[in-house]
């Protein structure tokens, strides 16, 4: 934010507008904060926070399955069998690496 202080006005100038000076914004307020929002998605995005990936599920050789949707991944993993993952066929061997958005 320090290199675009015209994009933090802005944003500030949006929550001043819907939420006001009493309180802090809260999730409810989203629907009514499009540009902060937009912000926030455009600044994860461009420059994470820290390495966060996405949910995959794995499973290893020995047949054990394991689930790991509840939780994010944050390195490449190399496929051990293949996969396919919402339409999409991973042949084993491939390097997956999970995206922030």
């Amino acid at each position: 934010m320090v290199l675009h202080p015209d994009a933090q006005r802005k944003a500030q100038a949006e929550i001043d507008n819907v939420v006001g000076t009493a309180r802090l914004p809260d999730f409810g307020d989203e629907a009514s904060l499009p540009y902060v929002s937009a912000l926030v998605n455009e600044v994860m995005r461009w420059h994470p926070v820290a390495p966060v990936g996405t949910y995959l599920t794995y499973i290893f050789p020995h047949d054990e399955a394991l689930d790991l949707s509840s939780g994010f991944l944050a390195v490449p993993h190399r496929l051990v069998v293949d996969d396919v993952y919402e339409g999409y066929f991973l042949p084993a061997g491939s390097i997956v690496i999970g995206n922030t958005w």
